[in-house]
């Protein structure tokens, strides 16, 4: 093995309210005890574990996908000591930053900061406004799509590396609408996500073809 893929939850909370999400509208609510954005000693505790790992399996490439929760939530000091920790921590193999976001608190400073350290940006959204906003909704109910959309546009302008997106999908829906939706958005690179669900936890619909 050469390479190692992390997913890391930067925040433990998100302000959207996504039916669907496995985490927050699960059955465990273990999140709401601990703290809502990595704490330093735990970024320290990281680094000190991959710096480590990679002298004892000879690790070549390190790839770090920011996750939550929504990861545009972190204080930006905290974002920056984490990927400066954790550069200056890695120095024996290359080491690359992702980020899933669901876009709608893109700013300005954040994509100056996403830039200088070369971080690559998936966006989370469903497919047109009818499809996205039945599940992707926030607090009080209200859909995101404009929000997202927002926040599409600010990175496609804004980022050197263009982002792609992540759709969760329901079988149900016309599948050549959503794609379709996604290729007039503009993105390149495009990922489809059935639901979490489980024997315990069954689907709504039934999957009858692939």
């Amino acid at each position: 093995m050469s390479s190692l893929d992390i997913v890391l939850k930067t925040v433990e909370r998100c302000n959207l309210n996504c039916s669907y999400c496995y985490f927050f509208n699960g059955l465990d609510k273990t999140y709401l005890k601990r703290p809502k954005y990595i704490t330093k000693d735990v970024i320290n505790h990281l680094a000190r574990f991959l710096r480590d790992g990679i002298i004892s399996l000879n690790l070549t490439n390190i790839h770090i996908v920011l996750h939550g929760g929504e990861p545009l939530m972190q204080p930006k000091a905290d974002f920056v000591y984490l990927i400066e920790t954790l550069k200056s921590s890695i120095l024996n193999a290359d080491i690359i930053f992702s980020m899933q976001t669901n876009a709608t608190l893109v700013t300005s400073s954040w994509i100056d900061l996403l830039n200088r350290y070369e971080v690559s940006v998936g966006v989370s959204i469903d497919g047109p406004k009818e499809y996205n906003d039945k599940y992707r909704i926030d607090h009080y109910g209200n859909g995101s799509y404009e929000q997202v959309v927002k926040g599409i546009r600010l990175l496609q302008e804004g980022l050197t590396r263009k982002p792609g997106c992540l759709t969760v999908i329901n079988p149900e829906f016309d599948g050549r609408k959503i794609y379709r939706h996604l290729v007039d958005l503009g993105f390149k690179n495009i990922d489809f996500l059935l639901p979490d669900n489980n024997y315990a936890n069954p689907p709504a619909y039934k999957i009858t073809k692939i």
